[in-house]
C-alpha cells in the first residue's frame, strides 16, 4: 500500500495505510510512496503536510517555528520571520496585534516622545500635533523638531497647523521679529505695515 503525500513509511511491507505515519510540523511530503519526509528549510507546516508555508502578514516564524502574531506596534509583511517595529511618527495598522503595516502620523502631527512602541497602535496614541506657531505638510514627522517655524513676521495660536499659509501675518502696527511666535508684539514707537519683522 503506497503512503499517500503528507505521510512516509520508512519500512517495507506495509498493508494497511495507519501504516503510514504522518510528517511531523515542519516536515512534507509532496509526493506518494515515501520513505522520508523533507525539512521545511524556510517557512513551516502542520502535521500531515504536503507543502510548506510562509506565515501570513502580520504574522512572523519564531524560534520554534510556529507563526506567531506580530505583538501590538509591530508589523509583518507575508513571509517574515521577524516583526518590524512602527518607529516614532508611525503607527501600527491594526490596534490589537498582527498589524500589516505601520501608518505615518498626518500632516500637522509628529510622533509622541519616549512612547513604548506597543503603544503605538493608532494615530491618537502615537501622533500629537505640531506645537503653536509651527506646521507639517509632510507626514510621518519624528518629533517636533520636524515640524517648521511660523516665519518672522508672522504668528500662531494655533497646534497642528499643515501648512505655512496657517501661519497668519502680523495686522498693522504689530510686529514678530522672530520665528514661532505665538503672537505679534505691538509696536510701542512708530507704525508697521502687516507681516513686519
Amino acid at each position: 500500500n503506497d503512503c499517500a503525500p503528507g505521510k512516509y513509511s520508512n519500512t517495507s511491507g506495509n498493508k494497511k495505510a495507519e501504516d503510514c505515519r504522518a510528517c511531523p510540523a515542519n516536515w512534507f511530503s509532496d509526493e506518494p510512496r515515501q520513505a522520508a519526509c523533507q525539512n521545511c528549510t524556510t517557512g513551516a507546516s502542520e502535521t500531515g503536510s504536503t507543502f510548506c508555508e510562509e506565515c501570513a502578514a502580520g504574522k512572523y516564524m519564531n524560534a520554534s517555528r510556529q507563526c506567531a502574531s506580530c505583538p501590538r506596534g509591530y508589523a509583518s509583511a507575508y513571509g517574515q520571520a521577524a516583526c518590524s517595529e512602527c518607529e516614532q511618527g508611525q503607527y501600527a495598522d491594526n490596534p490589537d496585534a498582527e498589524a500589516t503595516g505601520c501608518k505615518l502620523c498626518g500632516k500637522g502631527k509628529h510622533g509622541k516622545p519616549d512612547l513604548d512602541p506597543n503603544l503605538r497602535v493608532s494615530e491618537a496614541a502615537a501622533c500629537q500635533s505640531c506645537p503653536n506657531a509651527t506646521y507639517s505638510s509632510a507626514e510621518g514627522v519624528k518629533d517636533d523638531k520636524g515640524c517648521n517655524d511660523c516665519a518672522p513676521g508672522k504668528y500662531s495660536n494655533t497646534s497642528g497647523n499643515t501648512d505655512a499659509d496657517d501661519c497668519n501675518a502680523c495686522p498693522a502696527n504689530w510686529f514678530s521679529d522672530k520665528p514661532r511666535q505665538a503672537a505679534c508684539q505691538n509696536c510701542t514707537t512708530g507704525a508697521s505695515e502687516a507681516g513686519s519683522t
